[in-house]
């Protein structure tokens, strides 16, 4: 009875405890798990929103961080790792970590000023030789910009690039074989599409112009990854990479199988028994003569991140076995992969660990006369500050390799070389600093003459990425306030002003011009322009929510709508006497008595939002308006159509 009572008891005080845990705390519990799942997108939500509710801002930014560069988005990791520095973290490979994504955001000068950093102090040994080497070999990028090549390259044109990526290219028999989205299921973890092995075949009418599908046979699968093929010499086999599939008998995460072809068509593939179900495996090549293997792993036991190995085959077996680590001349404690044998032996592989001039760049290399390897990196144009990896020679000449560099299609595609018979010099203009400032200006209706704008000074500004906020200043005279900005990046503007309802604006460079004021031989300043709109409160002064929309005979709120919905929750916490009506509306499509009903249940979700944020439901009154306050009447465009299904409010109390 006793022991009852006490485990009881113990139970008791542990559900209480997880009740009373923050919520900061819970979600970057959540997010450490997806993390260790691997579903890394799912886990940046649970982070940023432990991040937003105070959790704490070393650990937080460093896990944000760190799942966006294990996604190969390193570019993204940069302000998560400068905010953890900033914030005083402790772990220190948000130095190196940093220092890596601004050089592949082209900012060598940053980027060596980090890595010397980490050389000096940095824990890891290896790490901190790394950078010791990252450094030195920025002192010769302007050499390396500068050298004359053989390689001209151009982007393998429409018909195989897409919006998704393409890598991996291996040409055989006049056909080009790669990987690419399928753009049919998103695979969780990054939140794009799975991919499959494709085969295109060049019909000569343009050029690249042909005719692209997946592969025949059993290769393909749904809901899986099927990449980067190798193809036994006489083409009686091929070896790939595949991802799990979610059950319980499938691989933990992504291995070697091989298929052999019957009657034209790619057999059902088998797990190889050199791969290891605990690690990663994948970017298979073979030998010229088809006895050696060189794959991508992550397996315990290497120089850290993913190395290159060899495995042979076995003749009395039939199997492929005696692995062995590439060296450490070939693999360092970055990544290394995507190998591949040219015809006279040189072998090629990407690199983020050696010395390069971004994030994975190409190296080729081949035995001294003791055996040891050299890489040499290839240098522009084929390399580049973006990623540049998996090469491909189809003949002597002429070849293909990968990269998501901009310019090009979408997101990794496919690029063309061949080399002259004389050497050319690459032409890249010098790298040029260029920084950014963005002007924000506050406005609100004249209320003296309406349908006019007025500036309004002395107003709070909050500039946002990822919903966090990075800078904040207060509007001058002329209803002003600068930023720097990272053109990079996508922001939201918060401007807010007592007795105005605040103002929500997205700021994307891309979509706006800009005025440019050159300083120096060495650097320009640009200078964007933005407006956000405040609105005056008054009683029975109907206010727009402009980014709450509904889609054709739907209730539910979009993801779009919530940080409207948040503003709303934001302002009625700030002001405690004031209640508001929040109306919904619909456009014309339906009966009378259905858009009622319809525009009462959007009132109702958009009122339930704000009380689940923690506002009083007395404060605040549901109305629905059906289709009887269009703003556009006899709307025929969806566009006006989702116009007059809006939602606003009015204040109709203050106390």
């Amino acid at each position: 009875m006793y022991r009852n009572t006490f485990l009881y008891i113990l139970t008791f005080i542990y559900f209480f405890c997880q009740s009373c845990q923050k919520p900061s705390v819970s979600s970057y519990q959540k997010g450490l798990k997806k993390q260790q799942q691997g579903l890394y997108n799912d886990a940046i939500e649970y982070y940023k929103n432990s991040l937003n509710k105070g959790g704490d801002k070393r650990r937080l930014n460093v896990a944000i961080a760190d799942c966006y560069r294990q996604t190969n988005r390193i570019i993204e990791s940069v302000p998560y790792y400068e905010r953890a520095i900033k914030s005083g973290s402790k772990d220190d490979k948000a130095v190196y970590y940093l220092a890596q994504g601004l050089k592949a955001h082209c900012d060598y000068e940053g980027a060596r000023e980090y890595f010397l950093k980490y050389a000096k102090s940095g824990s890891n040994k290896s790490m901190a030789k790394q950078a010791a080497a990252e450094a030195a070999f920025i002192n010769t990028i302007n050499d390396l910009l500068q050298k004359e090549t053989y390689y001209l390259i151009k982007n393998a044109g429409e018909y195989i690039n897409t919006e998704g990526p393409e890598y991996a290219p291996v040409y055989k028999d006049g056909e080009l074989i790669y990987t690419a989205s399928n753009n049919q299921f998103s695979y969780d973890a990054i939140g794009s599409g799975f991919t499959d092995i494709y085969r295109f075949k060049y019909d000569g009418n343009e050029p690249n112009s042909g005719f692209k599908k997946t592969i025949e046979g059993k290769i393909n699968k749904n809901r899986t990854h099927e990449a980067c093929a190798a193809i036994a010499p006489d083409g009686t086999y091929i070896i790939f990479a595949k991802s799990n599939d979610g059950k319980k008998k499938g691989a933990v995460d992504c291995d070697l199988y091989i298929s052999e072809i019957r009657d034209g068509d790619w057999l059902e593939p088998k797990l190889l028994a050199l791969s290891d179900a605990r690690s990663w495996e994948s970017s298979p090549a073979l030998s010229l003569d088809g006895k050696t293997l060189y794959f991508a792993s992550n397996r315990r036991g290497g120089f850290g991140g993913i190395d290159i190995y060899t495995a042979t085959f076995i003749d009395s077996t039939g199997e492929w076995g005696n692995v062995k680590n590439m060296g450490s001349n070939i693999n360092t404690s970055g990544n290394e992969m995507f190998p591949h044998v040219r015809y006279d032996g040189t072998f090629f592989f990407s690199s983020d660990g050696h010395p390069g001039m971004g994030a994975l760049d190409i190296f080729a290399t081949t035995r001294d006369s003791a055996g040891t390897y050299m890489p040499i990196n290839l240098g522009p144009p084929v390399n580049s500050c973006a990623d540049d990896f998996g090469i491909y020679y189809k003949d002597k000449n002429n070849g293909y390799f990968a990269s998501n560099r901009p310019g090009g299609k979408g997101d990794d595609d496919i690029y063309e070389f061949s080399i002259g018979n004389t050497p050319y010099r690459v032409f890249l203009p010098p790298q040029e600093k260029i920084i950014s400032y963005l002007r924000v200006k506050t406005t609100t209706i004249d209320e003296e003459k309406p349908g006019y704008e007025v500036v309004l000074d002395s107003a709070s500004v909050v500039l946002k990425f990822d919903s966090v906020a990075v800078a904040e200043g207060v509007t001058d005279s002329s209803g002003v306030v600068t930023f720097k900005i990272d053109t990079l990046h996508k922001y939201s503007i918060l401007g807010e002003k007592y007795s105005y309802f605040p103002g929500i604006t997205n700021f994307d460079s891309d979509e706006v011009t800009y005025k440019s004021k050159k300083i120096n031989k060495d650097s320009t300043i640009r200078v964007y322009e933005t407006k956000v709109h405040l609105q005056k409160i008054t009683i029975g002064h109907e206010i727009v929510l402009e980014h709450i929309y509904y889609d054709y005979k739907s209730a539910e709120i979009r993801k779009d709508a919530e940080d409207d919905l948040l503003l709303v929750v934001d302002f009625l916490k700030k002001n405690p006497g004031i209640t508001i009506e929040l109306g919904s509306h619909t456009d014309a499509r339906g009966s009378d008595t259905y858009n009622l009903k319809l525009s009462e249940s959007r009132a109702n979700s958009a009122v339930s939002f704000i009380i689940s944020n923690g506002i009083d439901p007395s404060r605040i009154k549901a109305v629905g308006y059906g289709e009887t306050k269009h703003i556009i009447p006899n709307a025929v465009s969806e566009e006006d159509h989702q116009k007059n299904r809006r939602t606003e409010f009015k204040v109709i109390e203050i106390n």
